[in-house]
């Protein structure tokens, strides 16, 4: 299936390279003339020129057509950064392409013009030009150009259709194709794809002389794909994989690739809208709300009804990729379903995730890469690999596990739960704040996401149980919702009892955890300690009110809250704490339009 759907994404795509083709940065053109004389080396900044797709390089010297690293073209060599006398392996792979091209098309006058500049060794003159250095140093990609052509050599033409159509189709053996169901010259081997972390790889790959042959066949005779359908593939998987594409998102070592079975302008709206919904928030910096937006145009398309081309039927892909050893691509993830599916799932996480933000600036969803950074501590130690390296390091499945519990709306991972409260376990100093004392109550985006992420694991898990609401839940009779309430009252009675010296460390940093895990052992404590603080207060006593309210329904405290109560009771703590800040009316209001906005 992942390999059909990938033939049928090249097929509806637009723009992509035809049988044989592929799309490839070249750095420098050498330009020679009509008589094979080396004139100059220029540098190019054009967009990606389709040209022959490059050979399979992994165990043979093998030039690409026309193009390649200096060394292939150029005789360099490479360790003493000099051209050699004589022609080196790669060279001459490469010189003897252009003898087949210019004796099977004599007419091609630009073919001539590259064998006459091999005959007459003007490469020998490359030190003498600019750019030299620059050559030498054997990453850039190099082709030729006729002075006076608008194109360079290894550019499409007639001439190289048909040369690589013989070449790909005329010396294989012919069977039925496992994904086409047709006939025709199987591909012997598999094109490679880079892929991010390893260089590149291959999907399906059948080693000769390695103990994957049966029955006597070699190499991809053990399991026959046309070479149509191999290069479909293959193009359609490289081309979701390009850099900057839509249809990629990379947490860690695991490359994630989403598209949909249509190809049409609505299509690509969805696939972006997934993108904004589940991919790296940093992208869309002027627009933070940008995935909701994009994700809202998806539900209204689909339930509205108003384009006749999108069908419910349609189907959305999910693939998760790693690399393996000895040039291989691990498939860790494949998920097909319908976009209706995938909306209403992905909607159910949204309200799931959904918790009261009383902050100004009402930050609506939190998609994957958010809820990776609130759980996960990035150490230092780490030095210069970027930050979703470095989380995909410390839990190498947890993002593929998020992501499946996401679009499957299956419970969410156990260790994104237990990673949560260990984050807010360790992080229990009071977060620096503004110095205005109205900003001092804010909880910041991690800390948010965080209360988000316990609500929804504990909300899935216990579907038929009382659900943890968005706001604070008076009726909620759950002894860890009621302790963690109760620790923020105690919490509050403290700040205002201080008020007049300012605002200091509270008695989150030094009992929270306790209050957490063994509630028994440390609020009679904090029940005295409030006692005290209560005489200093000289103003309302709504708090005392509250504190006894909510003490009368606890009765008695248990010794122990096992992890589940451990997280209701910091959702209990937050709530709690937002609700000092909001007016009377103002939070169900502010919910109600939080709501109609998504």
């Amino acid at each position: 299936m992942i390999l059909q759907a990938l033939c049928d994404y090249y097929h509806r795509s637009e723009g992509l390279p035809p049988l044989g083709f592929a799309s490839e940065d070249i750095d420098y053109i050498v330009v020679i003339s009509k008589n094979g004389e080396f004139l100059y080396v220029e540098p190019r900044d054009d967009p990606q020129y389709r040209v022959i797709r490059g050979a399979d390089k992994t165990s043979n010297v093998v030039a690409n057509v026309l193009w390649d690293k200096a060394s292939y073209i150029l005789n360099i060599n490479k360790k003493s950064k000099t051209i050699q006398e004589e022609l080196s392996e790669e060279c001459k792979s490469m010189v003897e392409i252009v003898k087949e091209l210019a004796h099977n098309y004599p007419s091609n006058m630009e073919f001539q013009a590259v064998l006459q500049f091999y005959q007459k060794e003007e490469y020998k003159k490359a030190p003498q030009k600019e750019y030299w250095d620059k050559l030498c140093k054997g990453d850039s990609l190099v082709s030729f150009m006729v002075k006076g052509e608008c194109r360079i050599v290894a550019q499409q033409c007639n001439d190289l259709e048909d040369y690589v159509h013989k070449r790909m189709l005329g010396n294989t053996t012919n069977k039925i194709c496992l994904l086409t169901g047709e006939q025709g010259p199987v591909a012997n081997i598999t094109a490679m794809t880079p892929i991010p972390g390893s260089g590149s790889g291959k999907i399906v790959s059948f080693q000769k002389g390695q103990g994957y042959d049966s029955y006597g066949h070699v190499q991809g005779e053990n399991a026959p794909i046309s070479v149509e359908a191999e290069f479909a593939y293959t193009t359609a998987l490289k081309h979701l994989l390009r850099a900057g594409s839509p249809n990629k998102m990379r947490i860690g070592n695991r490359t994630f690739l989403f598209w949909s079975s249509l190809r049409t302008e609505a299509a690509q709206k969805k696939e972006h809208g997934i993108y904004a919904l589940l991919g790296m928030p940093n992208k869309y910096k002027d627009n933070p709300n940008h995935g909701v937006e994009q994700f809202g145009e998806i539900v209204k398309s689909l339930f509205s009804g108003n384009e006749a081309h999108f069908s419910k039927e349609d189907k959305f892909y999910f693939l998760s990729l790693e690399p393996a050893t000895k040039g291989r691509i691990a498939v860790v993830y494949w998920r097909e379903s319908t976009i209706e599916e995938l909306i209403q799932n992905i909607k159910e996480h949204f309200s799931q995730m959904h918790i009261i933000d009383n902050r100004p600036y009402f930050k609506p969803y939190n998609g994957i890469y958010d809820m990776l950074c609130a759980v996960i501590k990035v150490e230092s130690k780490d030095g210069n690999a970027s930050k979703n390296e470095k989380i995909g390091k410390q839990y190498p499945r947890l993002s593929e596990d998020l992501l499946r519990s996401i679009i499957e709306n299956k419970p969410y991972p156990y260790l994104l739960f237990t990673a949560c409260l260990h984050r807010i376990q360790a992080e229990q100093d009071i977060p620096s704040r503004e110095k205005d004392k109205k900003a001092y109550w804010a909880f910041s985006d991690k800390e948010i996401t965080r209360a988000a992420i316990i609500k929804a694991y504990l909300n899935r898990l216990n579907s038929n149980n009382k659900k943890i609401e968005i706001m604070i839940d008076k009726e909620n009779s759950n002894i860890g919702y009621l302790c963690g309430r109760l620790f923020a009252v105690l919490e509050k009675i403290q700040e205002l009892s201080n008020s007049e010296d300012g605002y200091k460390t509270t008695i989150r940093k030094r009992y929270m955890n306790g209050a957490s895990a063994t509630p028994s052992v440390v609020f009679p404590t904090l029940l005295n300690l409030s006692n005290h603080h209560i005489e200093k207060m000289n103003g309302p006593i709504m708090y005392e009110k509250l504190k006894g309210e909510i003490f009368d329904k606890i009765k008695t405290f248990p010794d122990s809250l096992d992890l589940k109560k451990q997280g209701n009771f910091f959702i209990g703590y937050y709530h709690q704490r937002q609700a000092f800040y909001t007016k009377n009316g103002e939070q169900q209001e502010r919910i109600e339009s939080n709501n109609n906005q998504e």
